[in-house]
Formats: C-alpha cells, sequence, structure tokens
C-alpha cells in the first residue's frame, strides 16, 4: 500500500494540498489486539462504571448502566480494531500505537457523548462524559506502555542496511551477531553492486530504490552504514526525510556525530500545525505549566533541601541553550552534578557517572530535574512537548538536517524520551525529532505527555 494519503481539500488545520497525512502506517504490520485489547476492555468498563456513578445511573439491580457501558465499549473496541490502532509500526510502535488510539477516542467518546446528552440533557452528562474520556485516555496509554516493550521483543523491527557493499555486509553482519530484544531483523542490503553468496542478506536494490521498496511495506526502517560525519550521509538522510523513512547511522563517532555542514542539499521541512493550533498549543503551555508550578511548590522545596543536604552548591543550574530559530535562552534545570562539573560538558549516559550526586541519580531517573524549566514554558521559550534544546557548541557543527530540529519550539519532554533509545545521545537519535517536526499536532503532544508522565512515575 502507498505509504502516505493525501487531502482532498486545499487547507485542512495548516496543511496544504498534496501533502501527506502524518502517522500513516507503512504497512500492514501484525495485529497485536490479543495482547491489547483486554487492558483496553478493562480501562472502558472502569471509565463507563465511574460516568454511570457520576450521572446517579449506577444501580447494581438494573442493568441500564451495565448495558450502556457494554456497548460503548464494544463500539470503542471495533473501531480501534477496523482503524488498525492496534498495529506495530516501527520504530516508535508505542507513540504510533497510542497516538492511534487516542484519535479514535477523542472523536468517538465526544460523538456518544453528544448522543447521550440529547436523551439526558444535564451538567451531570458533560461531566460524565469528561471523566470517561480522561480515564480511557490515562488507561489505554498506560495499558501500552505496560504491554509495548514486551510487544516490541516479540516483533521485531525490520531494517535494510544502505550503502556500499563492504560497509553494508559488515553491518549487516554486526546486528546478525547480536540477539536481543533491541536488535532489528536485517530483511535485505541496498547497495551500488550485487553482491553474491549473500542468501540470508539479499540485495533488494540500489540507493534509488530505497523510497519505492519503503512505500511497497518491504522494510520499517533503514540503517546507512556510512559514519554521520561522511559526506555521503546528508543526501542520504535527505532523501530519507523526505518520503518520510524512518532512518539511523551506524556506526556512531564518538565526539563527532554530525551532518557535515552542507547546506546545498535541499532539506525542506515545515511543521504541520497551523496557526490555531499553535495558538492553542500555547495556551496548553501557559496553563498546563502554571499548574504545575502551583501543585508542585511543596515538592520544589523538598528537591531543594534534598539537593543542599547532598552536596555543596547551588540548588538551580542554569545553562544557555537553543532554541526555535536557533535564538538563545537561559534554561533552568535542578542540579544534578557536582559542582566541579564543567556547565558546558557532555550530559552524563549512566547513573554510575561520578559526577552525579547521590540526589542527582534520583532526580535524573524520574526527570524531576527537569521540573524549573516550567519557567521557560511560561516565558515562552519552550513548549511542554517539543525537540530538547541542545548546547550552543554542539550546535556549531549542525548541518541542514540538524537545523530542522529548531523549526519549532524545544520542549521539556519529546519523542525520544519516551522511546528506548533515551539513554542514548539525541543527537545519535535525530530521526525522532524530525518525526515530531513532521507530525507535530495536539494529539501527538497529547500522546508524548501522557507517556512521560507514566514512564516518569516508573522512574525509567
Amino acid at each position: 500500500m502507498p505509504v502516505t494519503a493525501l487531502r482532498p481539500s486545499k487547507r485542512i488545520w495548516g496543511r496544504k494540498r498534496g501533502e501527506p497525512l502524518p502517522l500513516q502506517p507503512t504497512r500492514p504490520n501484525v495485529s497485536f489486539a490479543h495482547q491489547l485489547w483486554p487492558g483496553d476492555c478493562l480501562t472502558l468498563l472502569l471509565a463507563g462504571f465511574v460516568a454511570s456513578v457520576l450521572t446517579g445511573n449506577f444501580v447494581p439491580r438494573t442493568n441500564l448502566s451495565v448495558l450502556g457501558t457494554l456497548v460503548a465499549m464494544a463500539g470503542i473496541i471495533a473501531v480501534l480494531l477496523t482503524s488498525r490502532a492496534y498495529e506495530i509500526q516501527f520504530p516508535m510502535a508505542g507513540t504510533t500505537s497510542t497516538y492511534h488510539a487516542m484519535r479514535v477516542l477523542l472523536w468517538t467518546v465526544p460523538s456518544g457523548g453528544a448522543l447521550w446528552f440529547v436523551f439526558e440533557p444535564r451538567v451531570e452528562t458533560v461531566v460524565a462524559v469528561l471523566c470517561y474520556g480522561i480515564v480511557a485516555i490515562f488507561g489505554m496509554t498506560l495499558n501500552r506502555v505496560i504491554v509495548f516493550p514486551r510487544l516490541q521483543a516479540a516483533a521485531k523491527s525490520r531494517v535494510v542496511v544502505c550503502g556500499l557493499n563492504g560497509d553494508a555486509l559488515s553491518v549487516a553482519q554486526r546486528f546478525s551477531t547480536v540477539q536481543d530484544s533491541m536488535t532489528p531483523t536485517i530483511v535485505g542490503l541496498l547497495t551500488p553492486e550485487a553482491i553474491e553468496n549473500q542468501p540470508q542478506r539479499p540485495r533488494l536494490g540500489s540507493w534509488e530504490d530505497m523510497q519505492r521498496l519503503f512505500s511497497i511495506g518491504m522494510f520499517d526502517e533503514v540503517v546507512f552504514s556510512v559514519p554521520q560525519s561522511s559526506p555521503a550521509s546528508l543526501p542520504l538522510a535527505a532523501t530519507a526525510v523526505k518520503h518520510r523513512i524512518p532512518f539511523r547511522f551506524e556506526p556512531h563517532e564518538r565526539g563527532s556525530h554530525f551532518s557535515p555542514r552542507d547546506h546545498s542539499v535541499d532539506l525542506t521541512l515545515e511543521p504541520p500545525m497551523g496557526k490555531v493550533g499553535k495558538a492553542i498549543k500555547r495556551a496548553i503551555d501557559l496553563v498546563g505549566a502554571s499548574v504545575l508550578l502551583i501543585v508542585a511548590a511543596p515538592l520544589y522545596l523538598l528537591i531543594a533541601l534534598m539537593i543542599k543536604r547532598d552536596s555543596k552548591g547551588p540548588v538551580l543550574f542554569a545553562q544557555k541553550r537553543v532554541g526555535l530559530h536557533g535564538k538563545l535562552f537561559t534554561m533552568y534545570k535542578f542540579r544534578t552534578m557536582t559542582v566541579e562539573t564543567s556547565a558546558y560538558d557532555f550530559s552524563p549516559r549512566a547513573g554510575s557517572d561520578s559526577r552525579v550526586t547521590r540526589a542527582g541519580r534520583f532526580l535524573r531517573r524520574t526527570s524531576l530535574d527537569e521540573l524549573p524549566q516550567l519557567i521557560n514554558v511560561i516565558r515562552g521559550e519552550m513548549s511542554l512537548v517539543g525537540p530538547r534544546p541542545e548546547m550552543p557548541f554542539i550546535v556549531e557543527q549542525y548541518g541542514p538536517l540538524e537545523d530542522a530540529r529548531h523549526k519549532v519550539k524545544p520542549g521539556m519532554t519529546g519523542i525520544w524520551q519516551t522511546s528506548r533509545h533515551r539513554n542514548n545521545p539525541i543527537h545519535e537519535n535525530i530521526h525522532y525529532d524530525l518525526f515530531y517536526v513532521q507530525n507535530q499536532s495536539l494529539i501527538l503532544d497529547l500522546v508524548i505527555l501522557t507517556r512521560t508522565a507514566f514512564l516518569a512515575f516508573r522512574g525509567v
């Protein structure tokens, strides 16, 4: 099936006619409905119980509330099944599946609620519908946060390796020797010349065949077997971005993760969110950050006491970061490292790093060190959701591929923070940010926020 669909109208919610729809499935993926629907059914039953209690309709000796709950549950599950919300789509399976489930809820629940209000036009009905939707959204998100790590181990991502003959074979061989839940399945190679005696890793075509093979569902992700600092990396990545193909580079080069500053390559990326969506997003940022600042005030005090008791130095850590359109701003965090650490050193990649304090390990594991950035959100320098802002010395090495991250406002959390690769540097996983830039929407923001809340609660 085609990788994308086209909108019929000239402009809907800020997207021009002819531009691809976001988050479209690339192939008929394997369905895991039998793994997900039991948790979704329990969630919808709980949501129905809450709605019935709020409207005073929950009477154990009658079947009215039970029948209504079962009908609503059956209808939503049927829509989830027919809309392919139970299919694994790599490489961001958890995010995309939650997105499709939430999109279904955001039109089925209001529609059902409107029908309910026709027969029971009361304030309690409106409150019940809102509570039903909230419980359903958080319950289905939690279901996927718990289940998807197991599903990803059972259904690995399918990748092709694209590069010169020898390099592609070497990378494919290295992937084949590692057997774990995060190692994808190699389905073939894309090389300039034919390769003999490789039945397990067949040559599927040349580099020019990448988009065609992706559009017919031959693979989920492409691995470029060239260093990211190589002159050939940027044209390859630009092709992948243009056709919305998830990608990464192998090998990663420590200290040289960036594309060359070759701005002759055409890499035009524009966020799909229109003016109305941006205004709503800003309103959500202001209200959400203000409420969280007030509610978390006692927690701020406890964290400050913990930091002061654990090590010498200030409670807050201020650092220059690069924001929207490359503008510098001061970002705030709770201090998690010793005062002797350079303010612009690379971030720790493990909790055992000697630079991290004891209190800092807890704060970093639970993401509580990010709470002071709510001030940046209120000031308009950051958003609740968006790419992580990088330090100026890193941005100085950016090429047009990484510069695309600055097309949207940086955020406190994003897709990368909720992914399996969150412990790796973000510039080694640039495709997460490019995915967000290409698919920015209010629903996607809601998905990321709810997933972040559950993952932070689990302390991952």
